[in-house]
């Protein structure tokens, strides 16, 4: 049986941000003073006769995060606002997704004119938020994203709490490691600079003794946010849950973990068709899993069927190949699977084991339906079950295992637990 006290409160979680805020802040002034030591100390002559070695060098620390950034930045995506007046997804049409980020933000006492809201086309279950500490020279990255399969999914209740949820990242629980992104450029470069003209350089092992300086602060740096994230995670469910209801928040984590376990269910069936010959390579495997997702609750049967028709036909257009073709074919096959095949296979292994794991009837237990706020008396029942119940599963997912913990988001089994823990806290939250 899991002990009540292994569910975290919401006033101490409150209390460790507050901490970890307070020192992020001493951390930044740290680095501060550090940049502007370290550029006393660094030969800047050397520097503008050395242009290339200090140009490399200096990217370090930014080509960790740049990438990120360019993804977001490309990511089709569009401002709720902007959208088609014929637009619809799921049960929401324009009016309606505008009406309910307006009532969640007004519950929440944010405003929606400090951050924009984007709808991507994404069929993975998600929303996210972005806050970049370069956000006034990247304005356009900050702010919430709704993945369209999201909306498919989620009540209006539950698209509450979602939004809410993104919204705490933003505001009322912002992890300040986060930011100072200036000031962490500025510092991991000239460290980086520092310690090639320390080791020597121009040189190999110059170069090599700035790349460990350079990546050795950045995971340094990123030790407390790691720290963090559960606390942090747990935090802004609590605020999803003030804007929606503890009911209607919890019923959508059901939601959303039934979604991700059958979308889970048909990556490895895909990868299992791959190992038995029955796509090109994994990654042709992967692409047509993707293409046959479709937007809405996902139907395990009809969808596993896409996928067959789908590799049944891509293996047969193989099969009339051209020179070229059969070269594309030999090579990108043969070296895909040759890299991805034991990835895979510990990947099927890893579902397989999940799968035979004994695992909690929560449909039954609830009386589930998707469509559905769970009422108190039944939420009470599954949370019992799943005190009771530790060894049991809550869904087919690899992030569910209780023994699970080095992991940055909490399993929907401890986010269930902790909103119930916390409801009355939740319920009495002021912003």
């Amino acid at each position: 049986m899991i002990d009540w006290n292994q569910i975290p409160e919401q006033k101490h979680l409150i209390e460790r941000l507050d901490r970890s805020n307070r020192l992020a802040t001493r951390w930044h002034t740290f680095l501060l003073v550090g940049s502007v030591v370290l550029a006393f100390l660094i030969d800047w002559q050397w520097v503008a006769d050395e242009p290339i070695y200090s140009l490399v060098v200096l990217m370090l620390v930014p080509s960790q995060f740049l990438p990120s950034v360019i993804i977001t930045l490309m990511k089709k995506k569009k401002r709720v606002e902007e959208l088609s007046e014929a637009f619809r997804a799921g049960e929401f049409t324009k009016p309606m997704l505008l009406t309910v980020i307006r009532e969640t933000a007004q519950t929440l006492g944010v405003d929606t004119r400090r951050v924009p809201f984007y709808l991507t086309r994404d069929k993975d279950l998600n929303a996210y938020a972005v806050s970049v500490g370069l956000s006034r020279l990247l304005p356009s990255i900050r702010g919430v994203y709704i993945n369209r399969q999201t909306l498919h999914v989620s009540s209006p209740a539950g698209l509450k709490a979602t939004i809410g949820h993104e919204l705490g990242h933003l505001f009322p629980y912002e992890l300040k490691w986060h930011g100072g992104w200036l000031v962490k450029l500025c510092f991991g470069g000239l460290l980086a600079l520092f310690a090639l003209q320390k080791i020597g350089a121009p040189s190999a092992f110059g170069l090599i003794g700035a790349t460990a300086a350079a990546w050795g602060f950045l995971f340094l740096d990123g030790i407390p946010r790691k720290q963090m994230s559960q606390s942090i995670e747990f935090l802004c469910d609590g605020l999803g849950a003030k804007a929606s209801g503890i009911e209607a928040a919890i019923s959508d984590l059901l939601n959303f973990g039934n979604e991700c376990q059958a979308q889970y269910e048909l990556s490895i069936a895909a990868l299992k068709l791959a190992s038995q010959g029955k796509a090109i390579n994994d990654m042709e495997a992967m692409k047509i899993y993707e293409e046959s997702l479709g937007y809405g609750p996902t139907d395990v049967d009809s969808t596993m069927a896409r996928i067959h028709e789908a590799m049944a036909k891509e293996k047969v257009a193989k099969k009339d190949l051209s020179i070229d073709g059969l070269v594309e074919f030999m090579w990108k096959g043969n070296v895909a699977d040759s890299n991805l095949a034991e990835a895979r296979d510990r990947l099927i292994l890893l579902f397989e084991q999940l799968d035979q794991s004994p695992q909690i009837q929560w449909k039954e237990i609830s009386n589930w339906h998707p469509d559905q706020v769970l009422e108190e008396s039944r939420i009470s029942r599954l949370v019992q079950e799943l005190l009771d119940h530790p060894e049991k599963l809550l869904f087919v997912l690899p992030t569910e295992p209780l023994e699970n913990t080095d992991l940055s988001h909490p399993s929907f089994r401890t986010r269930i637990l902790y909103l119930w823990k916390n409801r009355r806290e939740i319920e009495t939250l002021r912003i």
